[in-house]
This record gives C-alpha cells, sequence and structure tokens, in this order.
C-alpha cells in the first residue's frame, strides 16, 4: 500500500504559497474572470515549481489545468474557447479524476468542512446542477483516469492510482 507523507514524493496543492495566502480572499471579492486569472496564474506557478522539484524526486499535485478550467467553464461560457495548450505548462504523466455520486460528494464535503450536508449543497459552488456541468467538463478530457469512489476507502483509492502507474 502507498503511503502519504513520503519524502521521496512531495505532495504539491494548488494553489500553493504565495497565491494560498490570499485564496479566500481573492474567491470572496472578486468577479469570475478575475478568479480565473488568478487560479490560472497559480498554475503556471505551479508548472514551473514541480518542473524544479521533477529535477530530484517524483511530485504528487493535487489540481492543476484541470480544475481551473472545468469549474470556470461550466460557470460561464466565456471561458469556452479559452485554449490551454498555448500556455506551455508542465504535462503530467498521470492525470487522475476521483469520481462520486452526488450525494456521497456533498455527505464528505459537509464532514471535512465541519457542516450540516444541508449548508454544503445549499452552497453555490456545490450545486447540483453546477456540479453536473463541472463533470461534463472533465469528461471532455480523454487523458483523465476516471476512478470510482463510491464505496471504498482513501487507502483503497491510493492503491487503485498506485496500480495504474506501475500498470
Amino acid at each position: 500500500m502507498l503511503t502519504w507523507p513520503d519524502p521521496r514524493h512531495p505532495f504539491y496543492k494548488t494553489p500553493s504559497f504565495p497565491f494560498s495566502e490570499i485564496r479566500n480572499l481573492v474567491d470572496e471579492n472578486v468577479n469570475l474572470k478575475s478568479r480565473f486569472f488568478f487560479y490560472l496564474s497559480s498554475v503556471i506557478h505551479a508548472s514551473q515549481e514541480i518542473n524544479e522539484l521533477l529535477k530530484t524526486k517524483t511530485v504528487v499535485c493535487d489540481r492543476y489545468i484541470h480544475s481551473t478550467l472545468c469549474y470556470h467553464r461550466a460557470a460561464d461560457d466565456f471561458f469556452d474557447s479559452f485554449n490551454e495548450n498555448k500556455l506551455e505548462l508542465l504535462q503530467p504523466d498521470f492525470s487522475f479524476y476521483l469520481d462520486a455520486d452526488y450525494d456521497v460528494r456533498m455527505r464528505r464535503i459537509a464532514y471535512r468542512e465541519n457542516l450540516e450536508n444541508e449548508v454544503a449543497v445549499n452552497s453555490d459552488l456545490h450545486d447540483k446542477k453546477f456540479q453536473e456541468k463541472v463533470q461534463l467538463e472533465f469528461s471532455r478530457y480523454k487523458n483523465l483516469i476516471w476512478i470510482s469512489t463510491n464505496s471504498i476507502s482513501p487507502e483503497e483509492v491510493a492503491d487503485k492510482i498506485f496500480k495504474k502507474i506501475i500498470e
């Protein structure tokens, strides 16, 4: 079984520092287009940092360009014409989409954020129709490896990912 953290394989999450320091401020105070460019900038920054880390280690990254694009495209058609291929971002060896039914996701979010399930469901970001649009956007990326997490533990998810990597 693969366990984290593993110092040989850093876990990297976007947005990273310095973007992580102002993420909540941006999320709460700027319009959708401004948020998009904030998150896009954080991914470009991540690409450069991960490229440096890869000189000596393997890196696992949570959220990269797909997340930024899919959430924003689901929110507004303005982002449909954005071509991420022109950014010359570092491309991952593997990209996974961890899928779960909507009700399962909402229970997990409510638990993680210490909320009542109804509060999680009623937020704009977790609206069922919006989440369906986000999932449709992710489905357009043929390079994503989908793993259903509905009825398996985090350890089993990690095992499935690891098995895909070593195939």
